[in-house]
């Protein structure tokens, strides 16, 4: 009896063993996992859950999330109230997604920073084409549409490229390596307004800056600073119908939100804290 005993117990453990390198699964999607399997495998987490936001657009009826630890895009389905991911796959296939923008028509443009282009999917959430050629970027950190052109910030040559959306190439870059007015310190996120004006989050200047459609310089919102209107780490950036741009701090946990005609701050919100504190 002991010997048997022993001998199941290296068989459990070499099935455990290659059902979580291997990824096997004893039931149908959707169906909640039986005892013997969690006897087998082990109680396992849902895939279906937010790990590591770092991005999030929006449609009307869906929400879409870029999640850096999982690797995808997570679909929030308002209407149907579902739960899912973009199926990534092939020439599709996501390495380290960033920023993403969703344009009016649910199609998605996302950054990602390991293939060094960006990824589109249409409104059925398959793979469209990818704009990047080798070195047309070297780190998009996030992505913005307007019109026939889409903005690319790139991280690491601190400057904005606008690609033509037909043929693919860059036809101008927005701002260079400096602390001036209309220079760049590792930008990380990218907007445009209704209008064709260009926001973009110059991180370690600790500063937001507004170009008009031409590309050329307007004004600049927040400072280096720990009090109202100033910045220690500005990452997302958003803008309302009203007027309101909205910067969030990822080390003070503040968003505060920007009046756009005099660029002061109006209303910084939020701090530090969990479960909604």
């Amino acid at each position: 009896m002991q010997v048997r005993k022993r001998k199941w117990k290296r068989i459990l453990f070499f099935i455990r063993r290659s059902c979580r390198n291997r990824g096997c699964s004893f039931l149908a999607r959707g169906k909640k996992p039986s005892a013997f399997r969690e006897f087998i495998v082990g109680k396992t987490e849902s895939l279906k859950k937010i790990e590591r936001p770092y991005d999030i657009g929006a449609v009307k009826g869906k929400i879409y999330i870029s999640d850096r630890t999982l690797k995808k895009i997570i679909i929030v389905d308002l209407i149907n109230k579902e739960f899912d991911l973009i199926k990534d796959s092939k020439e599709g296939a996501l390495s380290e997604p960033a920023g993403i923008w969703v344009t009016e028509d649910d199609f998605k443009y996302v950054a990602d920073m390991e293939r060094k282009q960006i990824v589109v999917y249409d409104y059925d959430n398959k793979f469209l084409r990818a704009y990047g050629e080798k070195d047309q970027f070297s780190k998009p950190f996030d992505v913005a549409v307007y019109g026939n052109r889409i903005y690319v910030c790139d991280f690491a040559r601190h400057q904005i490229a606008v690609v033509n959306k037909d043929s693919g190439k860059t036809i101008e870059t927005i701002g260079r390596p400096g602390s001036n007015d209309g220079e760049f310190a590792n930008p990380t996120h990218v907007i445009v307004d209704k209008e064709g004006n260009v926001y973009v989050n110059d991180s370690f200047n600790f500063r937001v800056q507004k170009f008009n459609p031409q590309g050329e310089f307007i004004k600049k919102f927040g400072y280096h600073g720990d009090t109202a209107g100033g910045f220690a780490r500005p990452k997302g950036i958003a803008f309302d119908d009203e007027g309101h741009l909205y910067v969030v701090d990822t080390a003070s946990e503040y968003t505060q939100i920007f009046d756009d005609n005099t660029t002061d701050v109006l209303l910084p919100f939020g701090g530090f804290g969990a479960n909604g504190e």
